[in-house]
């Protein structure tokens, strides 16, 4: 199916990523990252990626990130 197909996409191009990170080329990670955000804005993986590789860069955008995961994650619901 289309959904089967787009999830696929999503893991080919975050494992992508993975890959570029860890030659060192931040750049295309950033790039593959990016993709699965335009298909999939509510990706929990690339939205953490993005955090991280923001701190540890040292971007200002690094909170604008945390942010974002925040509203993305389950809140823990006490019973």
């Amino acid at each position: 199916t289309l959904q089967q197909w787009r999830k696929g996409l999503e893991r080919r191009l975050l494992a992508q990523s993975v890959e570029a990170l860890k030659a060192g080329d931040i750049q295309s990670g950033i790039i593959f990252i990016r993709q699965v955000l335009q298909r999939n804005p509510e990706s929990i993986r690339a939205t953490v990626m993005m955090a991280q590789l923001s701190e540890a860069m040292g971007s200002p955008a690094t909170v604008l990130w945390y942010e974002r995961l925040s509203e993305l994650q389950p809140r823990d619901v006490k019973q």
